[in-house]
C-alpha cells in the first residue's frame, strides 16, 4: 500500500559465483511506519479563588506546568497543544467554552464481531450527547509473499434509537456519514473517539456499533475491533461566579498519561 511509508532496511543479498549452479537473493521484510497515535485531551479547571481579582500577572507566562511556563519570556513555548482561559471571579462572568457540560463514563469493553453489533443503553435521559470510545489493538496486514506489513481498512456504523423508535444512523462530529472507514497502520493499542449528538425530544435513548467488515480469520491479518467506553454528556453552562477560575486543555500524551502540576501568578 502506497499510502504507508516503510523502515528503510538493509537489502540482504545471497548468492554463489564461479562455476556452482544455484545462487539467488532474498530481501529483509519492511514495516511500513505507524500512520496514527492515540490523542487523550485532559482538560482541567482549577479553582484559584473567590472573589474578583485583577488577573494573571502576565498571561501565559503565569501559567506553570510541572513548573514550566507555557510561554517563556522570549515568547517561545514550551509545550505544544495547550489551550487556556481565565475568568476574573466576576459575578456575571462567562462559561468557559469546553468547561460547559458534565460527563459520565461508562465502560463497555465488548469486541465488536460482525454478526454481533454492540448496544449500549444510556442511562441519563437528560444527556445530550454521546462520546464513544473504539479500540483497536492492532491494525496490521502482513503480506504472506514477501512478509512486509502495511496497514489495514476496517467499516463501521453508528446508529441511535430513541425510545421505541427503530436504530437509525447516526452521524458522528466531524464526520460525513454513519459509516466510518478507518484505514490506518498502528502496530500497538489505537484508541479513536466519536461523538454522537441526541435526538430530542426523547428518552431511553440507546446506542448500537455494528462492524461491516468481515472479522479476520487470518494470523496475516489484525484489525480486531472493540466498543472500549461511552461518556453520557450533558450540557451545562455554568459561570461560576465570584470564582477566579484557570481552564486548561492539555495532551495528556506529552505527559505520560498522568496529570500534570499547575500553579499561577
Amino acid at each position: 500500500m502506497d499510502q504507508f511509508k516503510k523502515k528503510k532496511l538493509p537489502l540482504l543479498i545471497a548468492g554463489a559465483g564461479g562455476k556452482k549452479k544455484g545462487g539467488g537473493s532474498s530481501r529483509t521484510p519492511v514495516e511500513a511506519n505507524d500512520t496514527v497515535n492515540s490523542r487523550a485531551m485532559a482538560s482541567i479547571l482549577d479553582l484559584l479563588g473567590e472573589g474578583v481579582i485583577g488577573g494573571l500577572v502576565d498571561g501565559a507566562k503565569s501559567i506553570f506546568i510541572d513548573n514550566l511556563p507555557i510561554i517563556n519570556e522570549d515568547g517561545s513555548s514550551n509545550f505544544s497543544g495547550i489551550t487556556w482561559e481565565f475568568r476574573d471571579g466576576s459575578q456575571d462572568q462567562s462559561p468557559m467554552a469546553g468547561f460547559d457540560f458534565v460527563e459520565t463514563p461508562k465502560s463497555v469493553n465488548i469486541q465488536l464481531k460482525r454478526t454481533h453489533p454492540v448496544t449500549v443503553a444510556i442511562d441519563n435521559d437528560d444527556a445530550d450527547r454521546v462520546r464513544v470510545i473504539m479500540k483497536f489493538p492492532s491494525l496490521r496486514s502482513i503480506s504472506k509473499k514477501s512478509g512486509d506489513t502495511n496497514g489495514t481498512t476496517v467499516q463501521y456504523r453508528f446508529q441511535i434509537a430513541n425510545g421505541d423508535d427503530t436504530f437509525r444512523d447516526a452521524i458522528p462530529e466531524g464526520e460525513k456519514s454513519a459509516e466510518i472507514t478507518l484505514t490506518a497502520k498502528k502496530s500497538g493499542v489505537y484508541y479513536r473517539s466519536y461523538e454522537l449528538k441526541l435526538p430530542k425530544p426523547g428518552r431511553s435513548y440507546k446506542i448500537r456499533v455494528t462492524r461491516l467488515t468481515d472479522d479476520s480469520t487470518s494470523s496475516y491479518l489484525f484489525n480486531d475491533t472493540w466498543v472500549d467506553s461511552i461518556g453520557e454528556i450533558v450540557d451545562t453552562p455554568m459561570n461560576y461566579p465570584n470564582s477566579v477560575l484557570c481552564g486548561l486543555k492539555v495532551n495528556s500524551e506529552q505527559f505520560g498519561g498522568t496529570m500534570p502540576a499547575r500553579s499561577y501568578l
